[in-house]
């Protein structure tokens, strides 16, 4: 029963209620006014009228019929494509997962943070590096579990999660958390038939609880019901900041559309060590569109109509929803690809609707694709190398 809620559209409608739909319907509430950051939050708030909502909701239905509508036409169309079994040499791999950590335990010794400091030793280059090994190494655990490489042949890697995880965690970045979460439930529920059991159940809802613990000790806030739910509800109605002001600032209902930042986002796929000041040529949302994000996520709504206006926004979202069921068409027939389906799939619920196209590009071609799909050739060259000189063995 659990498997058919583990999909695309799912964890779409998810994130759409909880970062789109619910917002505006507590402010209407006043809930949590007397809460940090909420009285600015609703000066903005009391600038709507009854007209810009009513336009608001339009827009964000005609968004998921739209994406269903690319999700139902993109799972009609199958093309019969031949994927390869790989086989990787296991030292290969051990030497992967050890080459990771070292590289997790160099950022970490080379950098000036400090872990649970709130945002006051905050450095957005480290963070960069550290998301990226985060992903990497979430993507390869599963590919690896996939394979049945061993527990011990992996061992550096899952460690090198572990360690990017507490970091993460430590670093406030609790998105990133939720989304390993995520695709480990996603892959053993949906892929590998684990009964979702009552133990299973209370686990989630002991991790769920965890996170938001962690969200009001890192406010200092004592620990109740109210302020969990604070927490809970803050993270979409602080992203739903940038939405409100660009409602009320912009004409949401307008054809015109700028796709400068959405284009330029691809220059963020670049390595910094490479291109270091490719942050000067890519061109941010705020710089074109009148709005103000206080806190710095950014409204899905903000990214869409500001990009690409309300006609292309609704031929963007029907394409994104289309290529989701491609790729999901795909995941039975390739490990590889079942694999990156789980993890952008994780994305949806959470990241897709706060994160900017510079960020959610870099994730799901960079970061969940195409660095992955590289590392892996890599090893498979270095699997070739050691078969070749009889050192270790291949995967079964």
């Amino acid at each position: 029963m659990i498997k058919k809620f583990l999909n695309h559209n799912y964890f779409f409608i998810f994130g759409w209620g909880y970062y789109l739909f619910i917002p505006p319907i507590l402010g209407g509430f006043d809930h949590f006014h007397d809460y940090p950051g909420f009285y600015e939050w609703y000066v903005d708030f009391y600038k709507l009228n009854f007209s810009l909502l009513f336009e608001y909701y339009l827009v964000i239905f005609s968004l998921l019929i739209f994406f269903m509508l690319g999700s139902f036409f993109g799972g009609g169309l199958r093309l019969k494509i031949y994927f390869p079994v790989v086989k990787y040499n296991k030292m290969s791999i051990f030497i992967l997962g050890n080459l990771s950590l070292f590289i997790v335990f160099y950022l970490i010794w080379n950098s000036d943070v400090f872990l649970f400091s709130g945002y006051e030793f905050y450095n957005s280059d480290f963070l960069g590096k550290i998301a990226t090994i985060f992903i990497v190494s979430c993507f390869l655990s599963l590919y690896f579990l996939e394979k049945n490489i061993g527990k011990v042949t992996m061992l550096p890697i899952f460690a090198s999660l572990s360690i990017c995880s507490v970091v993460m965690i430590g670093l406030g970045a609790r998105m990133y958390v939720l989304l390993l979460i995520i695709s480990f439930a996603m892959y053993y529920l949906k892929y590998k038939n684990i009964v979702f059991n009552m133990k299973y159940i209370i686990f989630m809802l002991l991790m769920f609880f965890l996170i938001l613990m962690i969200g009001v000790v890192r406010v200092g806030l004592d620990l109740n019901f109210e302020n969990l739910m604070y927490i809970l509800f803050a993270e979409p109605m602080f992203t739903w900041w940038s939405a409100q002001t660009y409602i009320y600032s912009n004409d949401i209902i307008s054809l015109a559309a700028n796709p400068d930042g959405y284009i330029t986002s691809f220059y963020n796929f670049i390595p910094s060590y490479i291109f270091e000041n490719k942050s000067e040529f890519i061109i941010s949302i705020s710089e074109y569109a009148n709005f103000s994000s206080p806190l710095g996520a950014t409204s899905l709504i903000v990214s869409l109509l500001g990009n690409f206006g309300i006609l292309f926004s609704m031929v963007f979202i029907f394409f994104i929803g289309f290529y989701f069921s491609q790729v999901n068409n795909y995941s039975y027939k390739s490990s590889f690809i079942r694999i990156y389906y789980i993890l952008i799939c994780s994305l949806l619920p959470f990241q897709f609707f706060r994160d900017g196209f510079e960020i959610l590009n870099k994730q799901i071609y960079w970061n969940m694709l195409i660095t992955p799909m590289f590392i892996l050739m890599c090893v498979y060259l270095l699997s070739f190398m050691l078969n070749f000189l009889k050192i270790g063995k291949d995967s079964s």
